[in-house]
């Protein structure tokens, strides 16, 4: 009975180490391709901002303004709602920490979509080099 028992433990202490080993390779995966997603996901708010505007304008609202969406680590500016955009007429989700994720910007009267973002080149989260959306 006892040698069954050892044998047990360092079966048991086998699979717990073999489980930490293997979340401990594959976390840093996980949390790359979680930023990936937010920056997506605040890039088609934007979009769907925009759309909601158009739509607004389109039945004729005076002062359209649309809900502010709600996502962690971004800003949507105009704080406002103000589907007039803000100052130089921009739509923007404005990421908390630039080396992490991108920012998305929309010009209403151009329609030129930018980003900026300062990580690693080898995660662009959608926003090229030079500035531009890329899916």
């Amino acid at each position: 009975m006892k040698k069954f028992f050892s044998n047990n433990w360092i079966s048991i202490l086998f699979l717990f180490l073999l489980s930490f080993l293997f979340f401990s390779i594959s976390m840093p995966m996980y949390v790359r391709k979680g930023n990936s997603a937010k920056s997506k996901v605040a890039r088609s708010m934007l979009v769907y901002l925009i759309k909601e505007c158009a739509v607004l304008e389109a039945e004729g609202i005076n002062d359209p303004k649309f809900k502010m969406p709600e996502l962690s680590s971004y800003e949507f500016l105009p704080k406002n709602g103000n589907c007039f955009g803000n100052e130089q007429d921009f739509f923007i989700a404005k990421s908390k920490s630039l080396k992490k994720l991108a920012t998305w910007k929309y010009n209403r009267i151009t329609g030129d979509k930018t980003c900026l973002f300062n990580g690693r080149n080898s995660e662009l989260h959608g926003c090229s080099k030079d500035g531009e959306w890329i899916n």
